[in-house]
């Protein structure tokens, strides 16, 4: 159920649906640890990280 109500936003959500799939916005360490890993290798390819972060 949406809680807010705006006249185009069930329609943007159906829009974002279909581009990015049901599950657009997942939680949890396992649904996106291929995200937290590139965003490793960003801190440490710009130098915020002194050395590797394996995931």
């Amino acid at each position: 159920m949406i809680k807010y109500m705006l006249p185009w936003l069930e329609q943007n959500v159906e829009e974002v649906v279909q581009v990015m799939e049901e599950n657009y916005w997942p939680y949890g360490v396992k649904a996106t640890r291929h995200v937290i890993s590139k965003f490793l290798d960003y801190m440490y390819n710009l130098r915020n990280s002194a050395e590797v972060i394996d995931t």
